[in-house]
């Protein structure tokens, strides 16, 4: 049986993944803002998020108001 306390440790090292068909994580949408996207389209572009089934296109829509909204 495997210990909790690791399972948690390889949770937290694994970057959680937005986009599964593209293998686009929380970062990847992040770094992409950073560097100028400043709309869904630019991340897309950019990543290749939701250009497979098209399933997290709110999540990572969520992500970009998040991070472009003034506080």
């Amino acid at each position: 049986m495997s210990d909790p306390s690791m399972t948690d440790i390889y949770a937290l090292m694994r970057p959680r993944k937005v986009c599964v068909c593209r293998s686009v994580t929380e970062n990847m949408i992040l770094d992409s803002l950073e560097r100028g996207a400043r709309s869904f389209e630019d991340v897309q572009n950019e990543t290749g998020c939701s250009t497979g089934c098209g399933t997290c296109e709110s999540a990572v829509r969520a992500i970009i108001e998040k991070k472009l909204s003034p506080t």
